[in-house]
Protein backbone atom coordinates (compact mmCIF):
# COMPACT_ATOMS: atom_id res chain seq x y z
CA UNK A 1 0.00 0.00 0.00
CA UNK A 2 1.50 3.31 -0.63
CA UNK A 3 2.56 4.76 2.42
CA UNK A 4 1.34 8.30 1.33
CA UNK A 5 -2.36 6.94 1.74
CA UNK A 6 -1.68 6.92 5.41
CA UNK A 7 -3.24 10.48 6.06
CA UNK A 8 -6.73 8.61 4.83
CA UNK A 9 -7.58 7.32 8.54
CA UNK A 10 -7.99 10.60 10.09
CA UNK A 11 -8.65 13.04 7.56
CA UNK A 12 -10.95 10.70 5.12
CA UNK A 13 -14.07 12.06 6.96
CA UNK A 14 -13.05 15.62 5.45
CA UNK A 15 -12.38 14.34 2.28
CA UNK A 16 -15.13 13.01 1.73
CA UNK A 17 -17.09 15.63 2.64
CA UNK A 18 -14.88 17.46 0.29
CA UNK A 19 -16.17 15.30 -2.62
CA UNK A 20 -19.57 15.67 -1.88
CA UNK A 21 -19.48 19.15 -1.88
CA UNK A 22 -17.17 19.18 -4.84
CA UNK A 23 -19.78 17.20 -7.13
CA UNK A 24 -22.36 19.51 -5.76
CA UNK A 25 -20.90 22.62 -6.69
CA UNK A 26 -19.38 21.04 -10.13
CA UNK A 27 -23.14 20.25 -11.11
CA UNK A 28 -24.11 23.75 -10.70
CA UNK A 29 -20.93 25.41 -11.94
CA UNK A 30 -21.47 23.12 -15.17
CA UNK A 31 -25.07 24.66 -15.29
CA UNK A 32 -23.88 28.27 -15.87
CA UNK A 33 -24.58 28.92 -11.59
CA UNK A 34 -23.52 32.46 -10.34
CA UNK A 35 -22.30 33.03 -6.96
CA UNK A 36 -26.06 32.95 -5.58
CA UNK A 37 -26.69 29.77 -6.90
CA UNK A 38 -23.15 28.27 -5.53
CA UNK A 39 -24.19 29.64 -1.97
CA UNK A 40 -27.71 28.27 -1.76
CA UNK A 41 -26.48 24.54 -3.29
CA UNK A 42 -23.87 24.44 -0.92
CA UNK A 43 -25.82 25.61 1.87
CA UNK A 44 -28.22 22.23 0.90
CA UNK A 45 -25.60 20.25 0.60
CA UNK A 46 -24.46 21.16 4.08
CA UNK A 47 -27.82 20.99 5.58
CA UNK A 48 -28.22 17.15 4.17
CA UNK A 49 -24.66 16.15 5.55
CA UNK A 50 -25.45 17.81 9.04
CA UNK A 51 -29.00 17.34 9.79
CA UNK A 52 -29.88 20.86 10.16
CA UNK A 53 -30.73 24.06 8.42
CA UNK A 54 -27.30 25.96 7.48
CA UNK A 55 -27.05 29.46 6.68
CA UNK A 56 -24.05 30.64 4.95
CA UNK A 57 -23.77 34.56 6.42
CA UNK A 58 -20.83 35.75 4.07
CA UNK A 59 -19.82 33.15 0.70
CA UNK A 60 -16.27 34.87 -0.21
CA UNK A 61 -15.60 32.40 -2.69
CA UNK A 62 -16.66 29.01 -4.17
CA UNK A 63 -14.91 27.41 -7.31
CA UNK A 64 -14.99 23.86 -8.23
CA UNK A 65 -12.07 23.57 -10.76
CA UNK A 66 -9.16 23.07 -11.47
CA UNK A 67 -9.45 23.12 -7.26
CA UNK A 68 -12.18 22.87 -5.22
CA UNK A 69 -12.00 26.03 -2.94
CA UNK A 70 -14.61 27.24 -0.27
CA UNK A 71 -14.49 30.66 1.68
CA UNK A 72 -17.09 31.53 3.67
CA UNK A 73 -17.87 32.73 7.04
CA UNK A 74 -20.61 33.54 9.79
CA UNK A 75 -21.91 29.69 9.44
CA UNK A 76 -24.83 29.33 11.43
CA UNK A 77 -26.79 25.66 11.95
CA UNK A 78 -30.17 26.31 12.93
CA UNK A 79 -32.66 23.72 14.54
CA UNK A 80 -35.48 23.04 12.02
CA UNK A 81 -38.81 24.07 12.29
CA UNK A 82 -40.80 20.84 11.14
CA UNK A 83 -43.55 22.14 8.19
CA UNK A 84 -42.45 25.41 7.93
CA UNK A 85 -41.08 27.25 5.37
CA UNK A 86 -40.09 30.41 3.62
CA UNK A 87 -39.54 32.28 0.54
CA UNK A 88 -35.18 32.47 0.50
CA UNK A 89 -35.35 34.66 -2.55
CA UNK A 90 -35.01 34.10 -6.47
CA UNK A 91 -31.60 32.84 -7.67
CA UNK A 92 -30.69 33.41 -11.55
CA UNK A 93 -28.96 30.80 -13.82
CA UNK A 94 -27.05 32.92 -16.51
CA UNK A 95 -29.47 32.38 -19.74
CA UNK A 96 -32.36 30.94 -17.46
CA UNK A 97 -35.46 32.60 -15.89
CA UNK A 98 -35.01 33.18 -12.11
CA UNK A 99 -36.11 30.65 -9.65
CA UNK A 100 -37.64 30.73 -6.19
CA UNK A 101 -36.08 28.85 -3.34
CA UNK A 102 -37.87 27.43 -0.43
CA UNK A 103 -35.92 27.11 2.70
CA UNK A 104 -37.06 25.28 6.03
CA UNK A 105 -38.09 27.92 9.18
CA UNK A 106 -34.87 28.21 10.75
CA UNK A 107 -35.19 27.54 14.71
CA UNK A 108 -32.75 28.18 17.43
CA UNK A 109 -29.30 28.15 16.39
CA UNK A 110 -27.27 25.26 17.72
CA UNK A 111 -23.70 25.59 16.33
CA UNK A 112 -21.84 28.11 14.79
CA UNK A 113 -18.49 28.85 12.67
CA UNK A 114 -16.87 32.05 12.61
CA UNK A 115 -14.79 31.11 9.32
CA UNK A 116 -13.82 28.06 7.00
CA UNK A 117 -11.20 27.72 4.15
CA UNK A 118 -10.74 24.56 2.27
CA UNK A 119 -8.29 24.10 -0.61
CA UNK A 120 -7.88 20.79 -2.53
CA UNK A 121 -7.14 19.54 -6.05
CA UNK A 122 -9.70 18.50 -8.38
CA UNK A 123 -7.53 15.68 -9.17
CA UNK A 124 -6.92 14.76 -5.08
CA UNK A 125 -10.56 14.50 -5.27
CA UNK A 126 -10.74 12.02 -8.49
CA UNK A 127 -7.80 10.15 -7.33
CA UNK A 128 -8.73 9.91 -3.48
CA UNK A 129 -5.57 11.23 -2.30
CA UNK A 130 -5.86 12.77 1.16
CA UNK A 131 -4.10 16.18 0.23
CA UNK A 132 -5.30 19.64 1.14
CA UNK A 133 -4.04 22.94 -0.42
CA UNK A 134 -5.66 25.09 2.67
CA UNK A 135 -7.18 23.82 5.46
CA UNK A 136 -8.40 26.18 8.08
CA UNK A 137 -11.67 26.02 10.23
CA UNK A 138 -11.85 29.15 13.23
CA UNK A 139 -14.25 29.71 16.17
CA UNK A 140 -16.63 26.31 16.20
CA UNK A 141 -19.38 26.33 18.78
CA UNK A 142 -21.61 23.71 19.54
CA UNK A 143 -23.94 23.78 21.83
CA UNK A 144 -24.78 21.35 24.87
CA UNK A 145 -27.71 20.72 23.71
CA UNK A 146 -26.88 19.61 20.46
CA UNK A 147 -23.90 17.63 21.37
CA UNK A 148 -25.70 15.58 24.35
CA UNK A 149 -22.41 15.72 26.45
CA UNK A 150 -20.75 19.37 26.73
CA UNK A 151 -20.44 22.39 25.01
CA UNK A 152 -17.51 22.38 22.48
CA UNK A 153 -15.90 25.71 22.28
CA UNK A 154 -12.99 25.18 19.09
CA UNK A 155 -10.75 28.24 18.37
CA UNK A 156 -9.46 26.44 15.49
CA UNK A 157 -9.50 23.55 13.20
CA UNK A 158 -6.57 23.46 10.72
CA UNK A 159 -2.94 22.87 8.81
CA UNK A 160 0.07 25.16 10.91
CA UNK A 161 2.58 25.67 8.52
CA UNK A 162 4.89 26.69 10.78
CA UNK A 163 4.75 23.72 12.89
CA UNK A 164 3.80 21.40 9.89
CA UNK A 165 0.74 19.85 11.38
CA UNK A 166 -2.70 19.86 11.58
CA UNK A 167 -3.73 21.45 15.17
CA UNK A 168 -6.92 21.72 17.21
CA UNK A 169 -7.26 23.74 19.89
CA UNK A 170 -10.27 24.99 22.01
CA UNK A 171 -12.39 23.43 25.01
CA UNK A 172 -14.63 20.52 25.69
CA UNK A 173 -16.73 21.84 28.77
CA UNK A 174 -14.35 23.10 31.27
CA UNK A 175 -11.79 21.13 29.73
CA UNK A 176 -8.93 21.95 27.24
CA UNK A 177 -8.58 20.58 24.45
CA UNK A 178 -5.75 19.82 22.21
CA UNK A 179 -4.29 17.80 19.23
CA UNK A 180 -1.39 17.85 16.85
CA UNK A 181 -0.95 15.23 13.95
CA UNK A 182 2.49 15.51 11.95
CA UNK A 183 1.42 16.86 8.39
CA UNK A 184 4.07 16.86 4.88
CA UNK A 185 4.47 19.44 2.37
CA UNK A 186 4.78 17.31 -0.83
CA UNK A 187 4.47 20.94 -2.49
CA UNK A 188 6.73 24.22 -1.68
CA UNK A 189 5.96 27.17 1.01
CA UNK A 190 4.16 29.21 -1.41
CA UNK A 191 2.30 26.68 -3.34
CA UNK A 192 1.76 23.74 0.00
CA UNK A 193 0.28 20.76 -0.36
CA UNK A 194 -0.57 18.82 2.99
CA UNK A 195 -0.98 15.05 4.29
CA UNK A 196 0.14 13.27 6.64
CA UNK A 197 3.68 12.08 7.21
CA UNK A 198 4.59 8.92 6.85
CA UNK A 199 5.69 8.23 10.40
CA UNK A 200 3.19 10.94 11.83
CA UNK A 201 2.91 10.91 15.63
CA UNK A 202 -0.87 11.61 16.87
CA UNK A 203 -0.81 13.54 20.69
CA UNK A 204 -3.95 14.61 21.29
CA UNK A 205 -5.76 15.76 24.80
CA UNK A 206 -8.85 16.29 26.75
CA UNK A 207 -8.73 17.70 30.36
CA UNK A 208 -6.73 15.42 32.63
CA UNK A 209 -6.45 12.58 29.70
CA UNK A 210 -3.88 12.32 26.67
CA UNK A 211 -3.16 10.03 24.23
CA UNK A 212 0.19 9.90 22.31
CA UNK A 213 0.32 7.19 19.32
CA UNK A 214 1.77 6.44 15.75
CA UNK A 215 -0.62 4.73 13.16
CA UNK A 216 0.21 2.75 10.38
CA UNK A 217 -2.76 1.35 8.11
CA UNK A 218 -3.69 -1.43 6.86
CA UNK A 219 -5.87 -2.48 3.68
CA UNK A 220 -10.10 -1.52 3.79
CA UNK A 221 -9.58 1.36 6.11
CA UNK A 222 -7.73 -0.82 9.16
CA UNK A 223 -5.47 0.73 11.54
CA UNK A 224 -2.80 0.15 13.96
CA UNK A 225 -2.63 2.68 16.77
CA UNK A 226 0.85 2.20 18.16
CA UNK A 227 0.24 3.72 21.97
CA UNK A 228 3.32 5.59 23.27
CA UNK A 229 0.85 6.97 25.94
CA UNK A 230 -2.94 6.78 26.80
CA UNK A 231 -4.67 8.11 30.05
CA UNK A 232 -3.48 10.02 33.50
CA UNK A 233 -0.36 11.83 33.57
CA UNK A 234 1.54 8.79 35.31
CA UNK A 235 -0.36 6.28 34.88
CA UNK A 236 0.46 5.73 31.21
CA UNK A 237 -1.67 2.86 29.05
CA UNK A 238 0.66 1.48 26.71
CA UNK A 239 0.49 -1.19 23.67
CA UNK A 240 -1.38 -1.29 20.59
CA UNK A 241 -4.54 -1.36 19.26
CA UNK A 242 -5.84 -3.06 15.18
CA UNK A 243 -8.98 -0.55 14.66
CA UNK A 244 -10.53 -2.07 11.12
CA UNK A 245 -14.13 -2.94 9.93
CA UNK A 246 -16.06 -5.85 10.47
CA UNK A 247 -19.62 -6.96 9.45
CA UNK A 248 -20.99 -3.51 8.71
CA UNK A 249 -19.09 -2.26 12.42
CA UNK A 250 -15.39 -1.56 13.71
CA UNK A 251 -13.44 -4.39 15.16
CA UNK A 252 -10.90 -3.51 18.27
CA UNK A 253 -8.42 -5.95 19.13
CA UNK A 254 -4.89 -5.84 20.78
CA UNK A 255 -1.83 -5.93 19.01
CA UNK A 256 -1.00 -8.01 21.37
CA UNK A 257 -2.07 -6.37 24.86
CA UNK A 258 -2.28 -2.88 26.41
CA UNK A 259 -0.40 -2.92 29.69
CA UNK A 260 -0.65 -0.36 33.11
CA UNK A 261 2.44 -1.66 34.78
CA UNK A 262 1.63 -5.34 35.48
CA UNK A 263 -2.14 -4.95 33.99
CA UNK A 264 -2.36 -6.73 30.87
CA UNK A 265 -5.73 -6.18 28.62
CA UNK A 266 -6.46 -7.78 25.59
CA UNK A 267 -9.19 -6.84 23.51
CA UNK A 268 -11.45 -8.37 20.79
CA UNK A 269 -14.62 -6.36 20.41
CA UNK A 270 -16.85 -5.11 17.47
CA UNK A 271 -19.06 -2.18 17.82
CA UNK A 272 -22.14 -1.76 15.45
CA UNK A 273 -22.07 -5.31 13.92
CA UNK A 274 -24.99 -5.40 11.32
CA UNK A 275 -25.02 -9.40 11.04
CA UNK A 276 -28.77 -10.24 12.19
CA UNK A 277 -27.65 -12.33 15.05
CA UNK A 278 -24.95 -10.33 16.51
CA UNK A 279 -25.34 -7.80 19.39
CA UNK A 280 -24.42 -4.09 18.36
CA UNK A 281 -22.06 -4.40 21.17
CA UNK A 282 -20.05 -7.46 21.47
CA UNK A 283 -16.69 -9.45 21.98
CA UNK A 284 -14.11 -11.00 24.45
CA UNK A 285 -11.59 -8.72 26.94
CA UNK A 286 -8.53 -11.16 28.15
CA UNK A 287 -7.44 -9.15 31.49
CA UNK A 288 -4.89 -9.89 34.39
CA UNK A 289 -3.02 -7.99 37.04
CA UNK A 290 -6.16 -5.80 37.45
CA UNK A 291 -5.56 -6.28 41.24
CA UNK A 292 -2.16 -4.79 41.23
CA UNK A 293 -3.27 -1.52 39.37
CA UNK A 294 -6.81 -1.60 41.12
CA UNK A 295 -6.22 2.52 42.15
CA UNK A 296 -4.25 3.28 38.50
CA UNK A 297 -7.38 1.60 36.72
CA UNK A 298 -10.09 3.42 38.84
CA UNK A 299 -8.68 6.76 38.44
CA UNK A 300 -8.77 6.39 34.86
CA UNK A 301 -12.36 4.82 34.44
CA UNK A 302 -13.52 7.84 36.74
CA UNK A 303 -11.64 10.55 34.23
CA UNK A 304 -12.76 9.22 31.21
CA UNK A 305 -16.73 8.41 32.88
CA UNK A 306 -16.52 11.91 33.97
CA UNK A 307 -15.53 13.22 30.28
CA UNK A 308 -18.21 10.71 28.59
CA UNK A 309 -20.76 11.22 30.52
CA UNK A 310 -23.80 12.33 28.26
CA UNK A 311 -26.96 14.95 29.58
CA UNK A 312 -29.50 13.32 31.50
CA UNK A 313 -32.81 12.61 29.21
CA UNK A 314 -31.22 13.55 25.60
CA UNK A 315 -31.03 11.02 22.48
CA UNK A 316 -26.80 10.65 23.26
CA UNK A 317 -28.03 9.53 27.25
CA UNK A 318 -30.40 6.96 25.56
CA UNK A 319 -27.73 5.77 23.06
CA UNK A 320 -25.22 5.81 25.68
CA UNK A 321 -27.41 3.49 28.14
CA UNK A 322 -28.00 1.30 24.88
CA UNK A 323 -24.72 1.19 24.28
CA UNK A 324 -23.28 0.22 27.46
CA UNK A 325 -26.15 -2.75 28.37
CA UNK A 326 -25.34 -4.68 25.16
CA UNK A 327 -21.20 -4.16 26.36
CA UNK A 328 -21.87 -5.54 29.53
CA UNK A 329 -24.25 -8.15 28.37
CA UNK A 330 -22.20 -9.82 24.90
CA UNK A 331 -18.63 -8.65 26.33
CA UNK A 332 -16.95 -11.97 28.05
CA UNK A 333 -14.48 -11.37 29.94
CA UNK A 334 -11.09 -13.84 30.84
CA UNK A 335 -9.36 -12.95 33.76
CA UNK A 336 -6.30 -14.15 35.21
CA UNK A 337 -5.00 -17.66 33.14
CA UNK A 338 -8.43 -19.72 33.87
CA UNK A 339 -9.07 -21.00 30.33
CA UNK A 340 -13.23 -21.31 29.46
CA UNK A 341 -14.39 -18.96 32.42
CA UNK A 342 -15.18 -16.15 30.63
CA UNK A 343 -18.21 -14.31 32.38
CA UNK A 344 -20.05 -11.19 30.87
CA UNK A 345 -18.87 -7.63 31.77
CA UNK A 346 -21.84 -7.08 33.92
CA UNK A 347 -20.29 -9.73 36.43
CA UNK A 348 -16.75 -9.52 36.40
CA UNK A 349 -14.19 -8.53 38.66
CA UNK A 350 -12.34 -6.72 36.17
CA UNK A 351 -15.73 -3.88 36.28
CA UNK A 352 -15.93 -3.96 40.32
CA UNK A 353 -12.97 -2.39 40.23
CA UNK A 354 -13.11 -0.02 37.92
CA UNK A 355 -16.23 1.20 39.66
CA UNK A 356 -14.47 1.67 42.88
CA UNK A 357 -13.53 5.19 41.64
CA UNK A 358 -15.74 7.77 43.34
CA UNK A 359 -17.83 8.72 40.49
CA UNK A 360 -21.21 8.64 40.26
CA UNK A 361 -21.07 8.39 36.08
CA UNK A 362 -20.38 4.27 35.76
CA UNK A 363 -22.10 3.03 33.32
Amino acid sequence: MNKRSKGRFFLRLLMVFAVAIGVSLGALYLLGGDKAMLRVGLEGNLSQASGYDVRIGTLNNASFFPFLEIDMADVRFHQPIPGMVIDAGRVRAPGRVDAVTEKPMPGPVVATVDSAKLKVSFGDLILSRTRFRVLDIQGVRIDQATTGYRAIALDRVGIDADQSALVVSGMYGDDGVSMRLDMHNDGNEAKPVWRVRDDAILTASIGPVSLETGFDTGLLGGAVLNITQFGLTGYPVVGAMKIGRHNGGLRLAGEPELTLGSFKMTPDITVGDTTADAAKVHGTLRVSGADAAASELADLYAALAALATPVPGTKAAQNAASFWNAALDHVQVSEGDAAGQAVPLRASAFLKILQSAPTDSAP
